[in-house]
């Protein structure tokens, strides 16, 4: 897991996250973020993969939204970034 702080450009709260050099006709920084969504009452919290240019604003796609947190951290966990 990376330290630190990043930004999601969609505004969601990164609660923890990891991310590797990209490359090989990915975007330079690629990484897994399990993210706050205090706005959405339904689901409000989502692992995303996601994807940088300058690793520190973040692009997210392919979201799994759930209800409960420890399902959240389990889907992070299954979702492991290879280095």
């Amino acid at each position: 897991m990376t330290t630190g702080s990043i930004t999601l450009h969609n505004g969601a709260v990164p609660l923890m996250w990891q991310a590797r050099p990209g490359g090989d006709g990915l975007r330079p920084f690629v990484g897994t973020v399990l993210a706050s969504l205090p706005h959405n009452e339904r689901h409000p919290w989502v692992v995303w993969a996601m994807a940088s240019d300058d690793n520190d604003l973040w692009d997210c796609f392919g979201g799994d939204y759930h209800t409960e947190y420890e399902a959240a951290q389990k889907a992070f966990a299954d979702r492991r970034v290879l280095n």
